[in-house]
């Protein structure tokens, strides 16, 4: 509105249980980390596709003591988490490449990630679990979380999806959606 032509950063985000009724009991089940993780994962994909330039996680341990947050490392300050690994996984996969909002299909959030001449639908539930119909994830065969996890898919071709992003990429030699 002012005419600057700045890039866009975010300086500081990061996620916690501090909310949950009981967070040790989410924490002991692995819940608490899995959510946290997706939430992060998604916060990521929606900033670059509304043009922010930089996402800077803080913090690096995850401030576990203060807000039961989540970190990048462990308490060694050198191994990768699960999220450290999933961040640096992406941040490679969002160098060079653009992504853009695509429309929302019910309860489900998607982006277009296009890099190289590739496009694939990256696609997550906003809360729980959602059934992705046909469609979600564009021609795609194979659908697979963040991390690694395939996704299941019933007879008629749903698939089940939650909140951690998954993506799916339509087949070697098909046509670009």
């Amino acid at each position: 509105g002012h005419g600057l032509a700045l890039p866009i950063w975010n300086t500081e985000s990061n996620t916690a249980c501090i909310d949950d009724p009981d967070p040790g009991v989410y924490r002991q089940a692995g819940m608490c980390d899995r959510q946290r993780e997706a939430t992060v994962m998604q916060a990521v994909l929606l900033h670059a596709a509304q043009g922010f330039e930089n996402f800077t996680f803080y913090t690096w341990e995850g401030a576990e003591l203060e807000i039961n947050g989540v970190g990048m490392v462990q308490e060694d300050f050198r191994t990768k988490t699960l999220l450290g690994r999933l961040y640096d996984d992406v941040a490679r996969m969002l160098r060079g490449g653009a992504v853009r909002m695509l429309p929302a299909m019910g309860d489900i959030t998607r982006v277009q990630w296009r890099k190289g001449g590739r496009d694939c639908i990256l696609a997550w539930a906003n809360q729980g679990t959602a059934q992705a119909v046909p469609g979600v994830f564009g021609d795609a065969v194979v659908v697979t979380e963040l991390g690694g996890r395939a996704l299941d898919r019933d007879m008629a071709g749903v698939w089940s999806l939650g909140v951690m992003p998954a993506m799916g990429c339509p087949p070697a030699g098909s046509a670009s959606f």
